[in-house]
């Protein structure tokens, strides 16, 4: 750790001064590393030679022409960060990976287990090399347990952490939330281990080892899963999918799209008055909670509502219901997410170059009434093979070209 850079915007921010070593691909990791370059530390990626990281392909591309240079997911995930290729499976890559890790005050890798102690990834390893680093592992199931060295993709964890078993209508077959849900939430966690082993190492000198598994990220987060585990302990409760007719929160259409109204904890007087219905108030049918959940109770209420919102844009709709304090938000696409004026006035986007384009991307939190935004593109596969192996590490000329060609960098 290098505290002693000039005050300047870059070194107040919380984390810098401190040295990342990002051997991890894919999203989870990727996207902690990324965080961390946000407020300040300094980050460099390690990629396969020739390859890259597989998010590289992933895409989406500016014009939707394939360019491992050009993938919005890398440049997101990646920016802030210095880039250089090396192999770490191979034993001779491991005398640069020890002078790597040597300088590093946290290594960070999402190789499988199995991969990783081949590779000499281990913390003993890394011990041996300098008590002063720590290591944080990101793997789909942990160091040790059964399911250790099992392949899984974001979906598959989802199913296994429980939400999807919650997620959908009755009778039909489970739903995942949405794209790389348990893996971008994994790599938060992953930050937050990250930032913690730092102040531990701040505090005490000594690099500690912490094995983060996106499982169990998924299993203990704060959404529904956690208190359904629990209700399982306690009642023997198992819950099931919402019957739709009876969800008193549910996405509507609308003239323009579609709009989320919650309505569960809003006297329903408010809710008949907002659709220009006050005078179904007094219907029995409309009463009682009870009597508005009978079936009957239900299509009449379904018919009536729907009739109002298929009359009214979403912003119509969602300006009247604010008026009478339900809560409610329209259902966006990302053209609207761009568009909307809250987004612009609260700064939260920011330019992300992508190739010779320059395209607009969720900017962190602001630290200190800052904007997090990390200086530095998304590094070019291997850009910094040169500054880093030659002039941080000392490797020859001919002996980098003898490298390259090896397939080693």
């Amino acid at each position: 750790m290098d505290l002693s850079a000039p005050d300047s915007l870059e070194s107040s921010r919380p984390l810098a001064g401190f040295r990342i070593l990002d051997i991890s691909s894919g999203i989870a990791g990727p996207y902690c590393t990324r965080l961390l370059a946000s407020y300040g530390a300094e980050v460099l990626k390690v990629e396969r030679p020739r390859l890259g990281d597989g998010s590289r392909r992933l895409g989406p591309f500016p014009g939707g022409v394939p360019d491992a240079e050009k993938s919005g997911l890398f440049a997101f995930l990646n920016r802030g960060k210095r880039g250089i290729t090396l192999d770490v499976t191979r034993s001779d890559a491991q005398p640069l990976l020890d002078h790597l890790i040597a300088a590093s005050d946290l290594v960070l890798t999402s190789l499988r287990p199995v991969t990783a102690n081949d590779a000499g990834l281990t913390f003993d390893r890394v011990r041996g090399i300098s008590g002063k680093t720590a290591l944080v592992a990101v793997t789909n199931f942990g160091q040790h347990g059964p399911y250790r060295d099992y392949h899984a993709t974001d979906a598959i964890l989802y199913g296994l952490g429980g939400p999807m078993h919650v997620t959908g209508h009755a009778g039909r077959e489970p739903l995942r939330l949405g794209p790389r849900v348990v893996e971008f939430n994994g790599g938060m966690m992953a930050a937050y281990a990250c930032s913690l082993a730092l102040f531990q190492l701040a505090m005490t000198g000594r690099g500690q080892f912490m094995d983060l598994s996106l499982l169990e990220t998924q299993v203990a987060s704060h959404d529904r899963q956690a208190s359904f585990v629990m209700a399982a302990q306690f009642t023997g409760e198992t819950f099931l999918r919402m019957n739709p007719a009876l969800v008193s929160e549910r996405v509507w259409p609308c003239a323009d799209g579609y709009i989320d109204v919650g309505y569960n904890a809003v006297p329903f007087e408010r809710v008949l008055a907002a659709i220009g219905r006050s005078d179904m108030k007094d219907d029995p049918r409309f009463t009682s909670v009870d009597a508005r959940q009978t079936p009957e109770s239900q299509a009449e209420f379904i018919a009536m509502f729907l009739g109002w919102m298929v009359e009214h844009t979403m912003l119509e709709a969602w300006t009247i219901f604010q008026e009478h304090e339900i809560p409610s938000g329209p259902v966006y696409t990302s053209k609207e997410i761009l568009a909307d004026p809250h987004f612009a006035e609260r700064r939260i986007w920011d330019d992300l170059a992508i190739g010779e384009g320059t395209f607009r991307a969720p900017r962190d939190m602001p630290w200190n009434g800052v904007p997090a935004s990390p200086s530095l593109a998304a590094p070019r596969l291997g850009e910094h093979n040169r500054p880093v192996f030659l002039g941080q590490l000392g490797v020859s000329e001919t002996d980098l070209d003898a490298l390259i060609a090896g397939g080693v960098i």
